[in-house]
């Protein structure tokens, strides 16, 4: 099958999302701003537009995943990944004299029980679903499919937002919403949109009022709240993966990048496949405990640059950000190549699995072929 390299253009646009986020929120920018200022309204203008990067990681699982066969030696591969990672950082850090806690310790070692990544604990749980709602999505027709996809979004995603916890969607930190955007990913790929050039642009000019949207409200949300309660409130009332504004703008971005054709170069594609094929282990890396401890606050000196300084060097050092932990994803990938991981995760799934259809069988005397 041809490589669709619109997707890995979309993936790695998500990972850039993540790091503007995680640098503007957890690097401290946005406690460095003062309130009103063009720095506080262009660091949540930035964070408004990248809000829609795990919902763009949702959108595109499902968007791949719904016509391929299903392996369960992936989540096999992928938990191996965590434990690298989990437990490798936490090394790194003791031989740099760092304290690590035996709290780190333990959900390092249990990343699915303890939710050392809240994504991946809500892929690990969602996975096992994948074969039902592929089976699901390809027995419905047309009209079937829209009908669930906008039951999605009412249900939901509005629902949701108007209370949060509602379905104990947990503001969209939860399997459940995990799920909901898988489903709608298959859902897009099934009816096979395309979306106009016109329409794109109209599309893209709706994201960036949305965000707009977003951040005026927080500044109307705090002087609001605070007449009437004496404190603010509400202000992040917009800033919700499941809120529907956010979840529109992943969606866009979806049917904008599918549809990119290039002539791109041998290299260029190495580049974007390399990039594309790295993107979870970027999140692993920069969202473990001790690397997201250790950079809190780092970046509270962009706070006091003109605005577009700002911005720019946001964008700047989550481009660097991600280049880098690439590069170490891509040692880690030869790594596991080296070792054969995909092999041990093979012959690990068919292990557990005579195993678990031999007991069956003991316990009822049936037998499934």
């Amino acid at each position: 099958m041809k490589r669709d390299y619109g997707l890995d253009i979309y993936k790695i646009i998500a990972t850039l999302m993540v790091f503007v986020l995680h640098i503007s929120d957890q690097g401290g920018v946005v406690r460095g701003v003062q309130y009103g200022s063009s720095q506080y309204f262009g660091v949540w203008f930035l964070i408004a537009f990248a809000y829609c990067a795990v919902n763009c990681f949702g959108l595109a699982s499902g968007y791949i995943l719904v016509d391929k066969s299903f392996k369960y030696k992936r989540i096999i591969s992928l938990w191996l990944e965590v434990l690298f990672y989990s437990v490798g950082i936490n090394v790194v850090f003791s031989l740099l004299n760092t304290k690590v806690s035996i709290a780190h310790w333990a959900s390092a070692f249990f990343p699915v029980l303890l939710r050392e990544y809240w994504y991946f604990t809500a892929y690990f749980g969602m996975f096992f679903f994948i074969p039902f709602f592929n089976k699901l999505l390809k027995m419905l027709n047309r009209k079937q499919l829209v009908t669930l996809f906008i039951t999605i979004v009412l249900v939901i995603s509005v629902l949701s937002s108007i209370n949060r916890e509602i379905f104990y969607l947990k503001s969209g930190y939860s399997m459940l919403w995990l799920c909901s955007l898988y489903v709608m990913g298959g859902i897009i790929r099934k009816l096979n949109i395309h979306l106009s050039t016109k329409t794109k642009v109209f599309s893209m000019v709706l994201c960036i009022i949305f965000a707009l949207l977003a951040t005026i409200s927080r500044l109307v949300m705090h002087q609001i709240t605070l007449s009437i309660f004496g404190t603010s409130k509400f202000e992040g009332a917009l800033y919700l993966y499941a809120s529907p504004l956010v979840l529109f703008e992943g969606i866009v971005l979806l049917l904008i990048c599918k549809d990119i054709k290039m002539n791109l170069s041998s290299t260029n594609k190495k580049i974007i496949e390399w990039m594309s094929a790295t993107s979870f282990g970027c999140y692993l890396i920069q969202v473990h405990p001790m690397v997201f401890g250790f950079f809190r606050d780092r970046f509270m000196f962009l706070a006091h640059q003109n605005v577009l300084m700002m911005i720019f060097g946001i964008i700047l050092i989550s481009l660097f950000g991600s280049l880098l932990a690439s590069t170490v994803d891509w040692i880690r990938l030869q790594v596991f190549k080296k070792i054969k991981i995909e092999c041990f995760a093979s012959k690990l799934i068919k292990k557990m699995s005579d195993w678990m259809w031999n007991l069956f069988k003991k316990i009822t005397g049936e037998e499934f072929v």
